[in-house]
């Protein structure tokens, strides 16, 4: 079983952050590298999806927001710490965690041994 720590966005319920949603959920998918048809075939489901409940669920006048929760995996968690990294143009660098970032930390060093100092 794979650890996993959700993501929420919660939004006004109005189109207008569609651009917002797609990021958010399209971002993992990128991550675990999907391929890009599926990730096209996604968005256009959730899309449709966040449409059809912001245009019919809700009354126009009703101050509601929209909320979306996403799953991160400890994979991923791990996989946005070897991007921070890249991004750092560091080559390599001793990763430690306790608890959770333990985990995290193992899971990075795994996929990612000759960027590992220690």
């Amino acid at each position: 079983m794979t650890k996993s720590k959700n993501a929420r966005l919660i939004l006004p319920a109005t189109t207008t952050y569609q651009p917002v949603i797609h990021c958010f959920m399209s971002e993992p998918a990128t991550n675990t590298g999907s391929p890009s048809q599926e990730i096209d075939s996604l968005m256009l489901a959730v899309e449709g999806a966040i449409t059809n409940v912001m245009e019919y669920a809700f009354l126009s006048d009703e101050d509601v927001t929209f909320e979306i929760i996403r799953e991160h995996t400890i994979k991923d968690i791990a996989n946005d710490a070897a991007g921070l990294v890249d991004a750092l143009n560091i080559d390599k660098a001793h990763i430690s965690g306790m608890s959770m970032g333990g985990y995290i930390a193992q899971t990075f060093a795994i996929n990612n041994l000759s960027r590992c100092g220690r």
